[in-house]
């Protein structure tokens, strides 16, 4: 009698498991992001590389616009010339053609 109740009550608690596996997953719990809105990104000026938009970005203030960097020296470099990594993406960019 009391593997049968053994039995039964490992049955059961595979059930339960199930049971809130499945049930999270309908409730969306692992398929939807709730509300989180996708990360922002900006492009380094000097390198070009992606950076994640974050208060913890090493960031510049040029003429009133925000600029984000990959590190600290590429910061210092812009800060030094920004004219020069502005006009050197304003020169790519034409290389596209009117966007």
């Amino acid at each position: 009698m009391m593997e049968g109740l053994g039995i039964a009550a490992g049955a059961l608690m595979l059930v339960m498991m199930g049971a809130m596996m499945l049930g999270s997953h309908w409730l969306g719990r692992k398929s939807m992001d709730h509300g989180k809105k996708p990360m922002e990104t900006a492009a380094c000026p000097v390198s070009g590389n992606k950076i994640a938009i974050s208060s913890s970005a090493v960031q510049a203030t040029v003429g009133g616009k925000v600029y984000y960097f990959d590190n600290e020296d590429h910061q210092r470099e812009f800060v030094l010339d920004p004219d020069k990594f502005l006009r050197d993406a304003k020169d790519k960019g034409s290389d596209r053609g009117p966007q």
